[in-house]
């Protein structure tokens, strides 16, 4: 078992096995569950990683201004990709979000620690 999600609702537009989705970097595989598949301020997704080297897997913490969090947010119409080995999300935002916070974060990943680390 990867982690433990606890109390976890999943809320879906029909009974099919929810799939995870993957972006591919060059030292490990990251597959993101969104338990939602709509959301008014973004969608909340875990993340996983799969080392290309050793086939481990391990729950990844994102860390952005200092704080760690267990889920991305990340705009609906926008899910997060690999650029150039960065991770790049567009957060989720609503009416009052400033524009230091809607701007898209790249992130750096750290396999060794389990992080996804904002620049």
């Amino acid at each position: 078992m990867v982690t433990e999600l606890k109390e976890l609702s999943f809320i879906q537009t029909s009974k099919e096995p929810i799939s995870f989705e993957k972006v591919n970097f060059e030292e490990a595989d990251v597959y993101f569950l969104t338990p939602q598949y709509t959301g008014g301020h973004g969608l909340s997704a875990y993340s996983f990683v799969v080392n290309k080297d050793n086939g481990e897997a391990a729950p990844l913490k994102f860390v952005n201004h200092g704080v760690t969090t267990d889920t991305l947010n990340y705009a609906m119409e926008n899910f997060p990709f690999n650029k150039n080995g960065a991770l790049i999300v567009t957060p989720g935002t609503s009416a009052g979000t400033s524009e230091a916070k809607a701007e898209t974060v790249q992130y750096r990943l750290d396999v060794v620690n389990q992080y996804f680390i904002a620049d």
